[in-house]
């Protein structure tokens, strides 16, 4: 499915979201005036620099998610309440979405959210409470983590679309110190990152990064800091918050101190100079080329969308997110 199709499905969605088996409103057929519902941003996900979707809390109903999508880049934006607790994470594959809720039962609604034809209908895949880090391996493929904790052994979950199929596994942290992972991004049906975090020793946090083959059947370490009998090849400070790869690996991760960038694989890294306070308020990111990307800042008095057309040495809010 082409991105301006798959957009143009999920801004439909936008007007008259149902839930699974459910048709769409009235309001979502062609050429209906949908009013735009002001989104509180929490995370953030894109297919390319001009294809973005927002989600987050409904700004009128605390209670419920709120979902946002941009075909042109943020210039304009369809927005809508969603029948979900609210959002806080989200990833796209194709006509795939994915998002995540605050739940903090398994019994309780909508943990994870999936729609398999480009937003126009969501299924809800309430099983397993607190679920982070959304991704998407193919349209039909599914990676959530339970929450990073210092020392604690993360839980990585497969799901399989849309059937609901639940599979769990010890997430890809070769190394033994680095148990919690922080982050993961599927670059292809098959290849993939993720980042993992360990303990705090001497004042560093321990880290490491690996690289994922064939969903998962093989990885690779490629780069640790902190690590017993290992040189550091990863940033040492601050605490490891969030990644963002790209298919010829190129890479950023950030800290609550810094923005970091590597241009071979992730083996080696360096700082982007960033203008002050931004870093610390990175929320979400993704970088869609190795000038463009957007994130979730958060900041006062509440969170807004932004760029960067310069690898992430500035950022420029969009003015135009429904906020």
């Amino acid at each position: 499915m082409s991105r301006s199709l798959f957009l143009g499905l999920l801004a439909v969605a936008l007007g008259g979201c149902a839930t699974s088996g459910a048709a769409p409103s009235a309001a979502s057929s062609a050429g209906a005036s949908v009013a735009l519902v002001q989104v509180l941003p929490r995370a953030l996900a894109a297919l390319d620099a001009q294809h973005l979707v927002v989600v987050g809390t409904d700004a009128a109903n605390a209670g419920h998610g709120a979902i946002a999508v941009s075909a042109d880049g943020g210039r304009t934006w369809a927005s809508r309440s969603l029948p979900t607790p609210s959002l806080n994470g989200v990833a796209l594959n194709g006509s795939a979405v994915l998002v995540t809720a605050d739940c903090p039962r398994a019994s309780g609604p909508g943990c994870v959210w999936s729609s398999t034809d480009g937003g126009q209908t969501f299924a809800d895949l309430a099983q397993i409470p607190r679920l982070v880090r959304p991704a998407l391996s193919d349209a039909h493929t599914a990676w959530l983590l339970t929450p990073p904790v210092p020392g604690q052994i993360s839980t990585l979950w497969r799901v399989t679309l849309p059937s609901g199929t639940w599979a769990q596994t010890t997430p890809w942290c070769d190394v033994a110190v680095t148990p919690s992972a922080v982050g993961m991004i599927f670059t292809s049906s098959t290849d993939g990152w993720m980042a993992c975090s360990g303990d705090v020793t001497d004042g560093r946090e321990v880290r490491s990064l690996a690289r994922v083959f064939n969903g998962g059947e093989n990885d690779e370490v490629v780069a640790t800091a902190g690590v017993p009998g290992l040189a550091d090849t990863l940033p040492t400070g601050g605490t490891l918050a969030g990644l963002s790869m790209l298919e010829d690996g190129r890479g950023w991760l950030w800290t609550q101190d810094a923005l970091y960038a590597s241009a071979d694989g992730g083996k080696t890294w360096a700082s982007v100079p960033v203008a002050d306070g931004v870093v610390a308020q990175i929320r979400s990111a993704q970088f869609v080329t190795p000038t463009v990307g957007f994130a979730v800042l958060s900041g006062s008095p509440s969170a807004h969308v932004a760029r960067s057309t310069d690898g992430g040495r500035t950022w420029t809010m969009v003015e135009a997110f429904p906020a």
